[in-house]
Formats: structure tokens, C-alpha cells, sequence
């Protein structure tokens, strides 16, 4: 036995050496600082950036941005909200995510049908704006 049991002391090294793959949310808010305060008092804070913009690991490496992570829009933004937020997945599980049907939920807010869910909330505080906009007009409830 070594000085760590039965396991090889270079054990320790070699882990080093494996390349990241996931990390958690405050990597990535050490350089995007703006994000974090809107992400953290946010719907979505217990969701992991990586949920969204994919490994962390394709993004930087070494500690420098090898790669700039493509910003969705559009309908692109529609299909990533709606993997969580689709009220038509009939297996998923009751949860606290709330869920549209993403026609009725455009057609009861008066939108027309060619909007998507980013010309409307702010993808990281999705309530954001609209809540300022209520503010704005006098109505005080939340969404």
C-alpha cells in the first residue's frame, strides 16, 4: 500500500490532466460578469449555462476564449426555450416550469404567430421586460 491505499499516488496528476468538460455556472461568470446579476435574481437561476449554450470546454480552454458561442435568435431561441417550456411533451413530469402551447400562448397575448419568445423576454430574466413594461403602464401583479 501506498501513500494513498491501493490507489497509484500519480493517480492525482493524471486527473489534473484531463481535460475539462462541464463546469458550473460560476465559471463562466467570471468573465461574464453582467450576466451573473441578471442570471442569479432570475426564473432561470437553477439552470446551468451550459444548458443553453452548450460545454463549457468548447467555449475556452487553457483559460483563453478559443471560440465565441453562437448567439441564438429567432426561431433558433424558440426551439431551445420550448425543449423546457412545451406544453405539448405529454411524458414530462409535473414540475414548476411553466408550460405554453406556443400558438395559444401568442394568440392570448394578441402576437401574431410569426413572433418568437425573444422579441418578448430577455432569455436569461425571462419576466424582465415584460414586468418593466407593466411597471411602466401601471399594472403591479407579476406575470
Amino acid at each position: 500500500m501506498g501513500e494513498y491505499g491501493h490507489y497509484r499516488g500519480a493517480d492525482i496528476e493524471d486527473q489534473k490532466n484531463v481535460p475539462v468538460r462541464l463546469q458550473t455556472n460560476e465559471s463562466c461568470f467570471q468573465c461574464h460578469k453582467p450576466v451573473r446579476r441578471i442570471h442569479k435574481k432570475g426564473v432561470h437561476k437553477s439552470v446551468s449555462c451550459e444548458v443553453c449554450h452548450g460545454p463549457y470546454a468548447d467555449h475556452v480552454k487553457d483559460g483563453k476564449k478559443i471560440g465565441v458561442l453562437p448567439v441564438k435568435k429567432g426561431k433558433e431561441i424558440t426551439h431551445l426555450c420550448l425543449r423546457c417550456h412545451n406544453k405539448v411533451i405529454q411524458a414530462r413530469p409535473r414540475t414548476s416550469i411553466k408550460v405554453v402551447g406556443m400558438p395559444e400562448h401568442l394568440q392570448e397575448k394578441h402576437v401574431r404567430i410569426e413572433n418568437t419568445c425573444d422579441q418578448c423576454h430577455m432569455v436569461h430574466d425571462p419576466l424582465l421586460w415584460i414586468n418593466q413594461a407593466k411597471e411602466m403602464i401601471g399594472i403591479k401583479e407579476e406575470m
